[in-house]
């Protein structure tokens, strides 16, 4: 196949955080097979990079949560169902989908089973079968060729099912994140505030967040509030903390992201991919998260990790201070960012342990993730 002069690739992303993979992939590949002709679903990374039109929004894909998902089964099932067909009259080389396992792998189970066509099937970001479910592994193995992990503990998982697994590394290595410098533009105590990507989790944390907020101003009145956030949220967080008394900062600058995380002294984020980057910005933090009690309640039983936090995860111990539904309040959060703000050795303690995340994230290689990514697809077509 990869003799081939037009190889055809269709590519789904369902997330601003896969669109950026997506991105950085399609860079790779075109440099190796300009030809390609590319088809599927992606944001404004990757219409910018390759893909030529999306099938349709991929913000319908940015869905969390089981009893989010319910309501919206049958528009899922809808767009699954749509989806397919496309893939069916593209005919592509390689399938690859990105993240989103709830539609993606519904997607690539459909392909395998119904279409005649044999497309190599891949998946990027490996889901979290070594945290819970992982029966998936297995159940994967039918209708997947190949796994793109991040992370170097991920392979293991998926080979001993028959499966092709690499780790490809994480693509925040190639985001700029170790190069880039504080914003230098805020003067005293910077507090930063990560509130997450969906409207959803913004709006249950708010409460928490609006409070903690309000001590800090009590504790420090020239302190500012920095809330780093996407352009599409901008207005929505704006509307939320309009009657905050603190000196709050709002900004959807992607371009400056790392260099306002890195002005920040301490953060408070929403639990997710946010607190590796704090991490590889070496900027101190808790995390915090709610979610629906009746997802909360399913999935608890399910989990196999004690951490949230890929950082404690990684190390097996808390290194970032972790405040999940009945610990997520005011007064347990407020006194972890207070101590993250005073006690220095605090503060250095996590630092040290960031400073050695980068060589856990690393592909096998040393090339660029998107670049391992891309070799890993030809090598094994």
């Amino acid at each position: 196949m990869v003799g081939k002069k037009n190889l055809k690739l269709f590519i789904i992303a369902g997330e601003a955080s896969g669109d950026i993979i997506g991105g950085g992939f399609l860079k790779e590949f075109l440099k190796r097979y300009p030809d390609t002709k590319i088809s599927g679903i992606g944001g404004d990374v990757m219409l910018n990079s390759g893909l030529c039109n999306s099938l349709f929004d991929m913000k319908e894909l940015s869905i969390m949560g089981i009893a989010e998902i319910l309501p919206k089964i049958p528009k899922l099932i809808t767009r699954i169902n749509q989806t397919v067909k496309a893939i069916e009259e593209f005919e592509p080389d390689i399938i690859l989908t990105i993240d989103t396992p709830d539609f993606s792998f519904r997607v690539q189970n459909k392909v395998k089973n119904r279409s005649k066509i044999k497309s190599f099937q891949v998946h990027y970001v490996a889901p979290t079968v070594w945290a819970w479910r992982s029966g998936r592994a297995k159940k994967i193995s039918h209708f997947l060729d190949m796994m793109l992990c991040l992370f170097p503990f991920e392979p293991e998982f998926f080979i001993k099912e028959g499966m092709k697994a690499e780790c490809v590394g994480h693509p925040m290595i190639d985001s700029g994140i170790l190069d880039a410098k504080p914003y230098n533009n805020i003067e005293g105590k910077v507090v930063g505030f990560l509130l997450g990507s969906r409207k959803g989790e913004i709006a249950r944390m708010a409460g928490v967040y609006k409070d903690i907020i309000g001590r800090l101003y009590e504790y420090d009145r020239n302190m500012t509030i920095l809330m780093p956030t996407l352009p599409h949220l901008k207005e929505f967080i704006a509307e939320i903390f309009k009657d905050m008394p603190n000196k709050i900062k709002i900004v959807a600058n992607n371009d400056k992201k790392w260099s306002y995380f890195k002005r920040c002294d301490a953060a408070v984020a929403t639990s997710g991919t946010v607190g590796l980057e704090l991490a590889m910005c070496g900027v101190p933090h808790i995390i915090g998260y709610k979610m629906n009690s009746i997802s909360f309640n399913i999935l608890k039983r399910f989990v196999k990790v004690k951490y949230a936090h890929l950082v404690n995860i990684m190390f097996d111990r808390e290194v970032v201070p972790e405040f999940i539904q009945d610990k997520c309040n005011t007064n347990n959060m407020y006194d972890a960012v207070i101590r993250l703000i005073e006690d220095k050795e605090a503060v250095k303690k996590q630092k040290k342990d960031f400073a050695l995340i980068i060589d856990k994230i690393k592909g096998a290689n040393g090339s660029s993730p998107s670049c391992n990514a891309v070799d890993a697809i030809l090598k094994s077509i």
